[in-house]
């Protein structure tokens, strides 16, 4: 994974509102934002279909860019994805590339390209001395394909690897380290192990998941070293087979050590991505029913269009069926030149049938060939029986004999020449043995320049022995035809310049030299050690050419005047008086658009405004908040007495229910004996009833008024104004197996979209940690927090805005989000969404408890039950029994015709007797009623109820004790037994509703 900041980390783990940008550098220029339409990078480390060692792929990436007409054949490529932090851009190098082929598609432009592997694909010839150590090797493998190496191996010493490629090569040192080679995101060749990084994909961050195999476990470790195959570790397992000349068992070893029981499960999957995450990262995977995997990213395809996604997998074949390829995911330009890429020097002493060989290199000590044909050939000794030449450029050759048919000889020189026929121009002949030769101007020291015997032109170099240089006239020696070059080739000067050079570097340029812009300039040019770095060109001298502290005082001028920006003005004020001994003297300075003087004033009154302003918020916070300790103190009292009241009301109405019954069963009993007579008094007591119904209907209205007045008043006390709970079913407790809990809130987020809202909840945990708060799915609450918790309950809350961010997935879940693998399990409870940006205690949603309905509706509808009860029971009391006047007949038929004829006469005989009884008892009981009819109204018995009550309870025991006289022992026995219960249930509801007057005057009291 490529290092990011904390907060990159914590931004790309946002399941929503993420946002990035892209830019590429290509021949230093940069195309961003709406220039690039899209890019795709694919990544290896891992190509074969198992688990593998040693691989050495390259890596592609693909960009499509607005066509501006630029020319980008061969150019360097540098990709960087950013992430937005706030206002600021992080930026995460994908790579650098050079552009294979490019192709036009309307107004883009499509450019593939490959990483720095292409640089490895030439034959390895080792100029160590071995065995060597592998980080020499790998140092001089980089050295040759021109890359830096950016790791440090294990210090094994092994022979030397021959007839290989250079990337062939590394992949073998990869090998050894039970390792993989790849180039990183800023270019450089590492070896390297799979690396655990803090990354997690989730349900809540991944697309789509496929687990394609079980489990795949390494038991045992196979390299092939040529025709020996060394092995260690056991058959029950997975085992990696790879190939390695120069392997060791004790390297084997290490490499089984590392491996043995490493586990990893083979998946695809398309997740969220993060553009820090690069092959050979080991992620932990959490699959939709809770499974953890611990998964390897051998392949990745990562994707940028305005957003990102990453597709990423590991590969793996069933057990024992492992094995090892090292070419990489591009194919290599030079394959092995035998069935193994054996050894060449080795191929050409033992055997060696190649139809068609090409080698970008190739020492060959002895080469035997019926039939060559070279286009070039340098060769520094050629031993050749016959040779048919077509054309032959030598600068020197000893032949024995030759016969040639023509020849054309600049300088000839020979022992011993035979010739038929001479003719020559001009002939420089030191002793002429010859019969035929004239000489009549040739003698010795007669030939002068005068002479005209030596032709103008006529010498040449090798007339020349030796040459003073003061026999040279003044004259031009032309540097585009000659090359002066020093002895050891350090100094040149060829054309236009003067080169000094250093291991084939041209160190110091002096005349035209060509810019790193590929322009061309005239004057010194001169680099540093690296042969890059330059120090001083046209433009002046650079920073490399200026040693440290070689500027100091002395080398500014006096008249320099140096402008204040060019200098680090905190340093400066840090600095100017770091040892306390010198004072800054000024007699003005300016602090924005006014001076020093004038801005202290003003800060000093600013100050003492505010000092005014925090004194008068104190008081006023003081005073709201003895404010609040009152209207706390207030709302508990009120709810104490409300609840008292409720029970006095629940006493009493049980207390008179039990009293009615009983007084029910004694009137039935009374009615059944007086059968007789109360068909006859039918009239006198619908007379007594109808005037008491009207009555109590008039205490039935005032009863209302005043029960619907005072229930009201209760009900708006309670009725809470805001911090109404939206969401229906919220106590909970909602629990998982794993360390994520959801909680659907779709209909709420639906029914109150944009709305700002506040959500609180209860969080404990099985231990100590953090949690992440946010929303899962394309609606969103506008907020993803972090929140501490404990072993114990703990409320926390967070204010967000309900939004659609996706019209595909039409769902919220509220998450509470613990880290994977970490084991903090947690549970969530009393769950509450309101609207605004406060969050109140929690109350359940009306819908669950119907609390505005108790509070607002039924207790009022329950009130006036109670006393539309009551008024039934009286009402059936002082009918004796009639149940309804409305079906009075038929009852009274009814019952007529079960009776008895003995007990007809038997209740004949005593008519006259039950008449005047029956008539007091139902005066007596409708008066009772009327008077616990206006007592039970208003909660209150005053004194005057008290005697009413009182009074009319005498009247009615007496009547009832006559009629109980009268009657038969039976009927006796059962209105005393009665009356009992029924002065016992009502002296029990008295003494009750003392008690609990009592208790409400103390606590009103205290």
């Amino acid at each position: 994974m490529f290092k990011v900041s904390e907060a990159f980390n914590k931004e790309i783990n946002k399941l929503q509102g993420r946002k990035f940008n892209a830019k590429v550098i290509i021949r230093d220029k940069e195309y961003s934002g709406n220039q690039i339409y899209e890019m795709n990078l694919e990544e290896s480390v891992n190509p074969s279909d198992s688990f593998s060692i040693g691989s050495i792929c390259s890596n592609s990436f693909d960009i499509k860019l607005i066509n501006t007409g630029d020319i980008f054949d061969n150019a360097i490529v540098k990709p960087y994805v950013g992430l937005y932090i706030g206002d600021d851009i992080e930026y995460i190098p994908l790579g650098v590339f050079t552009v294979i082929k490019t192709s036009v598609k309307g107004k883009f432009i499509n450019l593939e390209c490959v990483d720095n592997m292409l640089g490895l694909e030439k034959v390895y010839f080792s100029d160590l001395s071995y065995p060597a150590d592998i980080n020499d090797i790998a140092k001089e493998i980089c050295k040759k394909a021109g890359v830096n190496l950016a790791s440090k191996l294990p210090n094994y010493r092994v022979n030397k690897i021959e007839g290989y490629s250079l990337r062939e090569a590394i992949g073998f040192i990869a090998s050894l380290c039970g390792s993989f080679a790849r180039f990183n995101r800023i270019g450089d060749l590492e070896v390297r192990d799979y690396e655990v990084v803090k990354q997690e994909m989730t349900p809540h961050n991944l697309f789509k998941l496929d687990i394609e195999a079980n489990e795949c476990i390494i038991k045992k470790v196979i390299a092939k070293k040529g025709e020996e195959e060394l092995s260690t570790g056991t058959d029950d397992g997975n085992k990696i087979v790879f190939n390695n000349p120069i392997i060791t068992k004790e390297i084997l070893s290490d490499i089984y050590t590392k491996y043995n029981g490493f586990k990893y499960i083979p998946y695809t999957a398309k997740w969220k991505g993060n553009p820090a995450i690069m092959a050979g990262d080991i992620l932990n995977l959490t699959d939709l029913n809770g499974n953890k995997y611990n998964t390897l990213i051998m392949e990745q395809k990562f994707t940028y269009k305005n957003g990102i996604s990453s597709e990423v997998k590991a590969k793996g074949k069933t057990r024992q069926d492992s094995s090892f390829d090292n070419k990489g995911s591009v194919t290599q330009s030079m394959e092995r030149y035998s069935i193994e890429q054996a050894n060449i020097k080795k191929a050409l002493i033992d055997k060696a049938s190649i139809n068609d060989l090409t080698a970008v290199d190739a020492k060959i000590q002895r080469l035997y060939t019926d039939d060559l044909t070279a286009i070039r050939a340098d060769i520094v000794t050629l031993n050749s029986q016959k040779a048919n030449i077509v054309e032959l450029n030598s600068i020197k050759a000893d032949l024995q004999q030759a016969i040639i048919g023509k020849a054309n000889i600049t300088d000839l020189n020979a022992a011993v020449g035979k010739i038929n026929v001479l003719e020559s121009k001009t002939a420089s002949i030191e002793n002429a043995l010859n019969k035929n030769l004239t000489a009549e101007n040739i003698a010795t020291g007669a030939i002068t320049a005068g002479s005209g015997i030596i032709a103008e032109g006529a010498i040449g170099d090798a007339e020349i022995s030796s040459l003073s240089v003061n026999k040279l006239k003044v004259g031009d020696i032309t540097t585009s035809k000659h090359r002066i070059v020093s002895a050891d080739g350090t100094i040149e000067i060829v054309g236009n310049q003067i080169l000094i050079n250093r291991n084939n570097v041209n160190r110091v340029i002096l005349g035209e030299y060509r810019k790193t812009d590929s322009t061309t300039d005239y004057g010194l040019l001169i680099r540093g050690k690296d042969g890059k770095t330059i120090m001083i060109d046209s433009d002046g001298v650079h920073n490399a050419g200026i040693t440290n502290g070689a500027i100091d005082n002395n080398k500014v001028a006096d008249n320099a005047n140096i402008s204040g920006n060019k200098l680090d003005i905190n340093s400066v004020i840090r600095e100017v008086n770091n040892n306390g001994t010198e004072t800054i003297k000024g007699t003005k300075v300016t602090v924005g658009d006014r001076t020093l003087d004038v801005e202290l004033s003003t800060q000093n009154n600013t100050i003492t405004e505010h000092s005014k302003e925090l004194s008068s918020q104190k008081a006023s916070l003081t005073a709201l908040d003895n404010a609040l300790k009152f209207k706390v103190d207030s709302q508990t009292f009120t709810q104490s007495t409300t609840t008292i009241n409720n029970n006095i009301n629940r006493a009493k109405e049980e207390a008179i229910n039990s009293s009615n019954s009983h007084a029910d069963s004694k009137a039935n009993e009374a009615l059944n004996n007086a059968k007789a007579f109360v068909n006859s008094e039918i009239t006198n007591v619908n007379t007594h009833l109808n005037k008491n119904t009207s009555e109590i209907n008039i205490l039935k209205d005032q009863i209302e008024s005043k029960v619907s007045q005072s229930d009201i008043d209760k009900s708006i006390q309670n009725i809470e104004f805001g911090g109404r709970n939206l969401f229906l079913k919220s106590k909970g407790p909602f629990k998982s197996s794993n360390e994520y809990v959801g909680i659907s809130i779709t209909s709420v987020v639906e029914k109150y979209l944009n709305k700002k809202i506040t959500i609180s909840a209860d969080v404990k945990a099985n231990k100590v940690g953090k949690i992440r708060f946010y929303s899962l799915g394309g609606y969103s609450v506008g907020f993803w927090v972090e929140r501490d918790v404990t072993t114990e309950w703990t409320r926390i809350k967070a204010t967000g805005k309900f939004t659609l961010n996706d019209e595909k997935q039409k769902w919220c879940d509220l998450s509470f989000y613990g880290t994977y693998g970490s084991g903090l399990f947690t549970e969530v409870r009393n769950v509450k969404i309101e609207l605004g940006e406060l969050a109140s205690d929690y109350t359940e949603a009306p819908e669950d408890t119907d609390k505005l309905i108790i509070d607002n509706i039924k207790t009022v509808t329950d009130k006036i039950s109670t006393v539309e009860s009551k008024l039934t029971q009286e009402n059936n009391s002082i009918k004796a029994s009639v149940q309804d006047l409305n079906s009075t007949t038929q009852s009274i038929t009814t019952n007529v015709s079960n009776i008895n004829r003995d007990l007809i006469s038997k209740i004949n005989s005593n008519l006259a007797v039950a008449k005047s009884f029956a008539t007091d008892i139902a005066i007596a009981k409708a008066n009772l009623a009327r008077e616990q009819a206006i007592a039970s109204a208003d909660g209150k018995i005053t004194e005057e109820e008290r005697k009413r009550i009182q009074q009319a309870q005498e009247n009615l025991d007496t009547a009832i004790a006559r009629a109980d006289k009268a009657k038969q022992d039976a009927i006796n026995a059962a209105s005393t037994d009665a009356t009992n219960k029924a002065n016992n249930a009502l002296n029990s509801a008295k003494a009750f509703v003392n008690a609990e007057i009592t208790t409400v005057n103390n606590k009103v009291h205290n």
